[in-house]
């Protein structure tokens, strides 16, 4: 009887794992991103002035489009600066939440980590970018052939899970 009880104590709550694995993803994120940051400072240097700058990626990676000057360059640590802070900005006390929802505080938690992933894996995508940058100038190719179906699969998996999550444990 004592051994049950004390392994009901130190079990941890489905709560406080949410909350490890939240913790978890943010600072995640704020790594992965704020590398990406970095290395694009480190990288812009290394671009010629007048380079053809990849702006859209198709499916297979291959560059849809570009823009001529080495300062579009800083979009992509831009928008990795914006990943990064994303999930400490992107909470909401009073935010709607659906109807069908009988356990706010769990959908809330279950919303947040999804934010969370989302903002990793994009700000993976965007150190993807800014590290290849330097071989898509010189020689005018694309990402690496998978990478943009990899992260397309990725945030699918994420999302779809989140509502099966939302669905399953807040009703």
């Amino acid at each position: 009887q004592a051994s049950g009880s004390l392994l009901q104590l130190s079990a941890p709550s489905a709560g406080a794992m949410g909350a490890q694995l939240g913790a978890l993803l943010k600072a995640a994120c704020v790594a992965v991103n704020g590398f990406a940051v970095l290395r694009a400072l480190v990288l812009y240097s290394s671009l010629p002035g007048e380079s053809l700058i990849p702006m859209k990626f198709g499916i297979f990676g291959e560059v849809k489009w570009c823009k001529t000057g080495r300062p579009w360059f800083l979009l992509y640590p831009g928008l990795s600066l914006l990943f990064g802070l994303t999930p400490f900005l992107a909470f909401s006390e009073t935010g709607k939440i659906p109807e069908w929802v009988k356990k706010p505080e769990i959908f809330k938690e279950i919303m947040d980590i999804t934010t969370d992933a989302t903002c990793l894996c994009t700000g993976a995508l965007m150190l993807l970018i800014i590290e290849q940058m330097p071989n898509m100038v010189q020689h005018q190719a694309g990402l690496p052939r998978y990478a943009t179906v990899g992260f397309m699969a990725l945030l699918t998996g994420t999302w779809c899970s989140a509502f099966m999550a939302a669905d399953w444990l807040s009703t």
